[in-house]
């Protein structure tokens, strides 16, 4: 989809437009599903402030569940309502539980925005001050120091979350300087699709290439040890025949001057006979 632009504006729609601090919460509770991948790029950061943070959604319910499972259970088996709507002609809603559990109750999801709660006329009167009990209990979590890592982006960095797992936050700045982040959102089926695309393409295209490759390889050793061989014997013949030719001349040379010696010999014995 397209990027949308975080920084101060003069009348913002939403609070992330502003300098103030904004708690950890996951975007878009409102949508139906909501954003699964979010990216921000940083632009620049010469304010004062402004530290990101984030928030492991699911150790914050791991750790409700733990401590109150009856919490845990209204905040996963009663649905809130989300709900945002501009001036303009958008008005999102969603009714979803703040954890989501599959029917196995494997954990799939968590949606935290205080910001676009709506009212919450899903959950049976009786149960209601319990699960607003519940609802704040994980906010006191989520606030928790030791929950948060907290970071700061210079410009040209950025990061990658789990929307539907990872909740993001920043602390408030202000004074001179400026903080300017572009993001956008992605899903995982596409990038699953993706991952699953480039598995099979490295099991049907890439290892037979490097297969091919290796046997392309031992070929040329084979061949080259084969060709370096043959040179290697046809050097060694080839001194063979040249020191055996050598040889035979000079044998034949020393046979001659012998000839030569035993004739002069005979000559002059018979001078001087």
């Amino acid at each position: 989809g397209k990027h949308f632009e975080v920084r101060t504006e003069v009348n913002p729609s939403n609070l992330a437009f502003t300098g103030l601090a904004l708690q950890a919460h996951t975007d878009n509770p409102y949508r139906d599903p909501v954003p699964t991948l979010q990216l921000l790029y940083c632009l620049e950061s010469s304010a004062a402030g402004g530290e990101n943070m984030l928030v492991d959604g699911f150790k914050a319910i791991t750790r409700l569940r733990e401590e109150n499972k009856e919490y845990f259970d209204l905040l996963a088996n009663y649905s809130a309502r989300f709900e945002y709507k501009n001036n303009k002609d958008v008005h999102l809603k969603s009714r979803r539980p703040i954890i989501e559990l599959s029917s196995n109750g494997e954990l799939l999801a968590i949606r935290f925005n205080n910001r676009s709660m709506s009212a919450v006329n899903d959950v049976p009167f009786d149960k209601m001050e319990n699960w607003y009990s519940a609802y704040r209990r994980l906010g006191e979590i989520i606030d928790d120091p030791d929950m948060e890592i907290t970071f700061r982006l210079n410009p040209g960095e950025a990061f990658i979350v789990d929307n539907t797992r990872v909740l993001h936050a920043r602390k408030g700045y202000s004074g001179t300087g400026k903080r300017w982040l572009q993001g956008c959102y992605s899903d995982k089926d596409g990038l699953n699709s993706n991952k699953k695309y480039i598995t099979y393409f490295s099991l049907f295209t890439l290892i037979p290439s490097i297969l091919i490759s290796i046997f392309s390889l031992f070929l040329f050793s084979f061949a080259l040890e084969k060709y370096f061989d043959k040179k290697i014997t046809t050097a060694v013949n080839n001194s063979y025949e040249i020191a055996k030719n050598y040889v035979d001349e000079k044998r034949n040379k020393i046979q001659s001057e012998i000839v030569l010696i035993a004739y002069d010999l005979n000559k002059y014995y018979n001078v001087y006979k």
